[in-house]
């Protein structure tokens, strides 16, 4: 297939695969990965723990500081989406959407050197749908065109993306379930240490006697029933996890984002045709 673009199509490829590398990279900084989502409700407990002695925006800082560089990462996805809604919204740039996903997806397997990088991957060349989508949003809709051609273009494409990355974390588990147990055993025990340290007296008590109580308390929690239900439903309940928060940010925050980039996208261009069209 030949790939002879034009120029806006030049512009898709360009803006679009910059978006989706700005995304990867603020995805790998932020350290965030399929044992951070093993181990959220260990990081819940610490959190907890460590924010008893501070006030409300603190403890609230704590817990969502580690999901700071996801969320931006969220956000340049959002932008290539809305990219892709904009130009797409205009004219056909199917061919430089698909050129576009094909290097996000590159870049994420390069990045991403796992079996949930390959899903990532996936979920990027997934998003190439975005220029299709705002092309039928646009002919169907006739008031906020501006705004809900990016919102829908952007929920639509996002909710794609997060049924293939919640399918890419019950995969990865699922292949490695014995590792990601011992790492959230690992996890576990670090939880219930801090837990032991934040109690009356544990300042006086001697490490050994505090190395004892930790692994007594963590192969007691280990060693129960339920511990042993919860690591065989891991891969489902990590990935039903992570689905329930990608598709609140989703509907609450980046849905509209989208369209907030395609309509201040969209105006601009209104307004460079409207100043062209007037008489010198």
């Amino acid at each position: 297939m030949r790939l002879n673009l034009d120029r806006a199509g030049k512009k898709v490829v360009l803006l679009t695969s910059l978006s989706f590398l700005a995304f990867l990279l603020f995805l790998r900084f932020s350290g965030f990965s399929t044992a951070s989502v093993v181990n959220f409700y260990n990081h819940i407990i610490k959190s907890v723990i460590f924010s008893a002695s501070t006030d409300t925006f603190n403890a609230l800082g704590m817990l969502l500081r580690p999901f700071a560089f996801v969320v931006m990462s969220l956000v340049f996805l959002t932008l290539a989406i809305a990219i892709l809604a904009y130009f797409g919204s205009r004219k056909d740039v199917w061919r430089a959407g698909i050129i576009s996903g094909f290097i996000g997806a590159l870049f994420a397997v390069v990045l991403f050197p796992t079996l949930a990088g390959v899903f990532l991957a996936i979920a990027l060349l997934s998003c190439s749908y975005a220029s299709r989508f705002s092309g039928m949003y646009a002919r169907e809709m006739k008031k906020w065109v501006n705004f809900r051609v990016g919102s829908s273009t952007a929920g639509k494409t996002l909710l794609i993306v997060n049924i293939i990355i919640s399918l890419g974390v019950f995969s990865s588990i699922l292949a490695s379930q014995a590792q990601y147990e011992s790492s959230f055993k690992e996890e576990l025990k670090e939880s219930v240490r801090t837990l032991a340290l934040s109690l009356p007296g544990a300042s006086s008590m001697s490490p050994e006697m505090l190395d004892e109580r930790v692994e007594s308390t963590t192969a007691s929690l280990t060693g129960s029933k339920f511990f042993g239900a919860y690591i065989t439903w891991l891969p489902v309940s990590a990935a039903f996890t992570t689905w329930i928060i990608l598709e609140f940010l989703r509907n609450l925050v980046f849905a509209n984002l989208g369209g907030l980039f395609t309509y201040l996208m969209l105006k601009k261009r209104q307004s460079y045709s409207a100043a062209r069209k007037q008489p010198g």
